[in-house]
């Protein structure tokens, strides 16, 4: 198991009651939401790497075939989308968020 996938499935161990009533069709997902927001951004932190400590999480979404999109901002300045598939290893998709130039 990629140690993204076990700190994102550890963390969310402690939400499985409140994840199962939410239903999303995603269950890493609904753990997630469950937990407190800066659990989110820790755990989201800790699945990116990259030296990223969450600082801030926000769920942007769930797209087509219940893949939910989340963002997370790291204590570095560093932004990413992490995409959690409804697998049930809760497979992700990490991508770096990069600012045009002169956009502040």
């Amino acid at each position: 198991m990629r140690w993204d996938r076990f700190w994102l499935v550890a963390a969310s161990s402690f939400a499985v009651a409140t994840a199962a009533m939410a239903g999303s069709g995603n269950q890493t997902h609904d753990m997630l939401m469950a937990m407190p927001a800066d659990q989110q951004a820790a755990v989201l932190g800790r699945v990116v790497g990259e030296g990223c400590v969450g600082a801030a999480a926000l769920f942007n979404g769930m797209e087509p075939g219940n893949e939910a999109d989340w963002r997370v901002r790291c204590t570095n300045g560093k932004s990413y989308g992490v995409s959690i598939s409804p697998d049930s290893a809760g497979s992700t998709r990490i991508l770096e968020l990069v600012r045009p130039q002169g956009q502040g």
